[in-house]
């Protein structure tokens, strides 16, 4: 045999290592590198829970401590934890550490598979990339491979058709009236800047300026659609304004109401000033940067009863220390003519007051019928 085994050579050294190193890590199994020859490794985007059919697997997963080396390190014992389904034997690795891993465990996997042939047993593999399932990594326009241990992203060929799709779903995207973005052959809509926009297919995408019927907004960035049409084409705002509200208590429901039920526009002045326009009068919020909060309401001249001109500037509304959903509540409900109600209520209620304080004055200071007098005024 002119193979040998890195578990012959080195396993004294590495449960040396892995009781030194390893202590605080949850783990089940030690798994070397040598030892997957007859196993799989899927590599997955982002979070493993988004991965299809996570549920199924989900209580069948373990950890596991998988050993490699790095021998032109002086310290060369390597290890990662993943996580591994006994069943299937399969390890799920993250994309973003692949390159790191792989270009040094993939030697540990081609010496296992020649010690597995000189010992003579069957194996189904001829090479160390033929365990690595890469059938979760989507790009459009481009397929994952791994050339010389590095994972990378080759250039498909298109046919004419499918370059006719993608021009056209770039220019849907580069629309400026579409704010809705979908799949014909899906169930949800997306925001231009959410990824599963840029992973659409293009033979089947679709683009609209109104909440396309039939479809269900995405859970991922239905908080960023919502930001967008309050902040409209002012989309530099947009971080700034989606900070605000989340700081302050306002949830994805709440800012559903107000981006398309109310339909309040939003745009900042400076951090500490937020420009709300609501259905007739445009306001003020200041106080971000205190933490309590002051509501402004746009000055107006009075030209009739029920007339005005907007003017420049902004009055105080004495609604102070409320909260952020309660001003835009209050933003919602304001109507020109309900203040004028309002107004003309409390002047009748003012009129009325000072009527009584005069009679009760009279009553003391005339006689009688002077009194009675007065009453009939």
């Amino acid at each position: 045999m002119t193979n040998v085994s890195e578990k012959t050579l080195y396993e004294e050294q590495v449960n040396h290592f892995i009781t030194q190193n390893l202590t605080g890590s949850i783990y089940d199994v030690v798994i070397w590198g040598e030892e997957l020859y007859d196993k799989k490794i899927v590599v997955y985007p982002k979070k493993i829970k988004h991965i299809p059919g996570y549920g199924g697997v989900r209580d069948k997963l373990t950890n596991a401590a998988v050993v490699y080396f790095d021998f032109s390190n002086p310290q060369f014992i390597k290890w990662i934890i993943l996580r591994f389904d006994r069943e299937s034997s399969t390890l799920y690795l993250p994309e973003c550490n692949f390159n790191s891993v792989w270009i040094y465990l993939r030697k540990s996997v081609d010496l296992g598979i020649r010690i597995q042939r000189e010992l003579g047993n069957n194996i189904q593999i001829q090479l160390s990339k033929e365990i690595v399932d890469l059938s979760l990594l989507h790009r459009s326009g481009s397929v994952a491979d791994i050339k010389k241990g590095y994972l990378t992203f080759v250039a498909k060929e298109l046919s004419a058709e499918l370059i006719k799709a993608k021009g056209r779903k770039q220019s849907l995207l580069n629309d400026p009236k579409n704010i809705y973005f979908y799949a014909y052959n899906s169930r949800c809509f997306h925001d231009k800047d959410c990824d599963c926009t840029s992973n659409l297919e293009p033979e089947y995408f679709m683009a609209s300026s109104t909440i396309p019927n039939g479809y269900e907004p995405c859970r991922i960035c239905v908080r960023k659609m919502c930001v967008r049409k309050m902040c409209g084409s002012n989309v530099r705002v947009m971080r700034a304004v989606d900070h605000i509200v989340k700081k302050y208590g306002v949830n994805d429901d709440y800012l559903k109401k107000y981006a398309y039920e109310y339909n309040l526009k939003l745009r900042m002045n400076s951090y500490n000033e937020l420009i709300v326009i609501g259905k007739e009068d445009t306001w003020m919020i200041r106080g971000f940067k205190y933490r309590y909060l002051t509501l402004w309401h746009n000055n107006y001249v009075r030209v009739g009863h029920h007339e005005r001109h907007i003017t420049e500037g902004f009055h105080p509304q004495n609604f102070d220390g409320k909260t952020l959903c309660e001003m835009f509540e209050y933003i919602n409900e304001y109507a020109f003519e309900k203040h004028l109600e309002k107004q003309y209520l409390e002047n009748q209620k003012e009129f009325e007051l000072i009527r009584e304080q005069l009679v009760t004055y009279l009553n003391k200071k005339t006689s009688w019928d002077t009194f009675k007098q007065l009453q009939m005024i």
